[in-house]
């Protein structure tokens, strides 16, 4: 809202955690360097706390997009959770199909999994809010290695929480675990000097200055109610600069800043707590009496009522010479507010090689190149995955705190796998990083049928996608499979992570829709299509 006015390219005070904003202090170096050295020595646990608002997850989110791809990752945000829980999120992180849940099938998972990971490869396991850990997942916690002989050395633990998880370590309960914790650092809250800089960092990646838009004595204020607390400093400064835009004042002053603070705190003077104030800040009356609005606000809201008045008065007056029928409507609804794009974004896929698979079978020849070196090789028009109705079959989903994509896919079609959550990154283009989603952010969830496999080439002929893989190898299952006698396999190669690459084995060419849902019946009859099934036969 207050961006074009005040130059800012983005607004540099949101509360939700984004690593590009990251401002390290000392003691947050400190803890980076902590985790880091602690999963590069392969320690088994390590412990970081801090107070609420200090830039804890923010320096998570950090640390994932800084580990190696040697480094497999599961991140759990407020654990309120048994330990079987706890072993069926990360499976589910690292696209493990869970069916089972009792605690021997879970931890034998887990050794399947841990035992095909590669001698220069590690699993850390990020914990936020560990203080939510219960003293029993934590007694459990404590006796993993024991429990799974081979998570020394491959399996590591990263607590991160306030200050109080450090009193639940000392209790006598979790003696063993408190002993193997070897790595501890702490995060404190901002000195008034590093309150300073990291106002002036924040707002000079959005292309401004604290001289431009504070003046000394409204930091000044800023930092003394803050109290080096990074959330607060950015809750006050965020609605500052709305009440400085409601106000057309470019430069933020002390008076501003105080009339936030009393509107964050009333009506009873409370503590402040992290919540954010959305709409225009309330002023008071001389008389101490609250005033809804403002005169200004109260005309920009008329406006906007006598606008949205024009818009519907003129959609039905056109209604009353129109045919009222659905082809009609639709064409108005164009006219005004349709803008041609395509219904789903190519995903941002590389074709790695392609074989074709004849009656005898013959040894296919890889020439498979390096990732990085390869270019598009499908066009968009023949990525897409689905037909037109297939992608109106969608259904939107708000995330909330602790979400994340693999969970998602558990939820919404009652098991998650690789193949689910690549398909679900097709409808939501916007998002890069397959083990980074933002709280608010609307997730598009397609629903799925046997078409959602169907790609349709611009020639009107017809593609498979039969499913996702962590390595390319996958296809090797496929080139036996009589139903695909015949067919081309290609391996498209996509970036799911900056640091890990998915596998897409498709089979074509079909002639017809129809004789590609006939195959699509035939893979999943023989459970090789692990969109539909749990635990796919590949042989």
């Amino acid at each position: 809202m207050y961006n074009e006015f005040h130059g800012f390219s983005e607004k540099p005070f949101e509360i939700t955690p984004d690593p590009k904003f990251l401002y390290l202090t000392s003691s947050h170096r400190k803890a980076l360097d902590a985790m880091m050295k602690g999963i590069e020595s392969r320690q088994e646990f390590i412990s970081i706390t801090g107070e609420v608002g200090t830039g804890k997850t923010t320096l998570i989110y950090y640390l994932l997009m800084s580990l190696d791809d040697k480094v497999k990752t599961a991140f759990i945000f407020n654990p309120s959770i048994t330990f079987e829980e706890f072993l069926e999120i990360i499976l589910r992180e690292r696209y493990i199909e869970v069916t089972e849940k009792d605690k021997k099938t879970l931890l034998h998972k887990l050794v399947e999994y841990l035992s095909h990971l590669g001698s220069d490869e590690t699993m850390t396991i990020i914990i936020d809010e560990a203080q939510h850990l219960s003293i029993e997942t934590l007694q459990e916690l404590g006796k993993l290695s024991d429990l799974v002989p081979l998570a020394s050395g491959r399996l590591q633990i990263v607590f991160v929480g306030q200050p109080e998880f450090e009193n639940i370590l000392n209790s006598p309960n979790l003696k063993i675990l408190n002993q193997r914790i070897r790595i501890r650092s702490k995060i404190t809250t901002l000195t008034a000097e590093e309150s300073r800089d990291y106002i002036e960092h924040r707002l000079k990646l959005v292309g401004s200055s604290t001289s431009e838009t504070f003046t000394p004595k409204a930091i000044s204020v800023i930092i003394e109610h803050a109290k080096g607390i990074p959330r607060v400093i950015n809750i006050v400064c965020d609605n500052a600069l709305l009440n400085g835009f409601s106000e057309s004042k470019k430069k933020i002053d002390a008076k501003i800043i105080r009339e936030v603070i009393r509107n964050l705190e009333s009506p009873s003077r409370r503590k402040f707590r992290p919540i954010k104030v959305s709409n225009f800040v309330k002023r008071t009356h001389p008389i101490q009496r609250e005033r809804i609005l403002s005169p200004r606000q109260i005309a920009v809201i008329l406006l906007f009522l006598l606008g949205l008045g024009i818009i519907f008065y003129l959609m039905f007056g056109c209604l009353r010479y129109w045919p009222l029928n659905q082809r009609s409507i639709e064409s108005m609804w164009t006219a005004l507010f349709h803008t041609e794009r395509p219904l789903v974004a190519a995903p941002q896929t590389t074709n790695i090689k392609t074989s074709k698979v004849d009656v005898h079978y013959p040894p296919v020849e890889t020439r498979a190149l390096p990732v990085e070196s390869l270019q598009l090789a499908v066009p968009p028009s023949e990525s897409l995955m689905r037909v037109n109705k297939e992608t109106r079959s969608t259904e939107s989903i708000i995330i909330k705190t602790g979400q994340n994509i693999s969970g998602l896919a558990h939820q919404y079609y009652g098991r998650s796998n690789i193949t689910r959550v690549d398909l679900i990154l097709d409808y939501n283009p916007e998002i890069t990083n397959a083990n980074l989603i933002s709280v608010n952010q609307k997730i598009r969830m397609p629903k799925i049928t046997e078409g959602s496999l169907i790609i349709q080439s611009s020639d009107r002929t017809y593609k498979i996608n039969v499913g996702t893989f962590l390595s390319p190898k996958s296809a090797e299952f496929y080139r036996g499979e009589p139903s695909l006698r015949g067919k081309e396999i290609e391996i498209v190669a996509r970036k799911a992570t900056p640091k890990e690459t998915w596998y897409r084995v498709v089979v074509g060419k079909f002639d017809s829709e129809d004789e590609a849902l006939k195959v699509i019946s035939i893979l999943k009859d023989k459970k090789l299509l692990p969109l539909f099934t749990a635990s796919p036969k590949l042989q």
